[in-house]
């Protein structure tokens, strides 16, 4: 716990302004490997949870409020379409896939 705390402090006190370019660097690619795995652990959750045939819905405000089927399910992005009309067809992220329950 007090791990947590010396954590806190040490990020409050961290002034970017006075450290190295060659510091930030490395701090900006340790940053980008720990996003790049979340989103790796996400993406493979989703990929276990979501299926073919699916209901979702897209984090996205071009398809606010709209419910999706995803027909085919790829590496990391979905074919998705419009319930009720198969011609909006949408390939996403699998992050951004959002399941409704049936």
């Amino acid at each position: 716990m007090g791990s947590i705390e010396q954590n806190k402090s040490i990020m409050t006190n961290f002034n970017i302004e006075l450290q190295e370019s060659e510091d930030l660097r490395s701090l900006r690619n340790q940053i980008t490997r720990e996003l790049n795995r979340r989103t790796k652990v996400l993406r493979n959750l989703l990929k276990v949870t979501i299926q073919e045939g699916d209901r979702v819905t897209i984090d996205h405000p071009k398809t606010d409020g709209k419910v999706l089927i995803v027909r085919k399910m790829k590496i990391k992005k979905a074919d998705v379409v419009e319930e009720g009309n198969t011609f909006n067809r949408f390939t996403v992220p699998i992050t951004m896939l959002q399941k409704l329950l049936k």
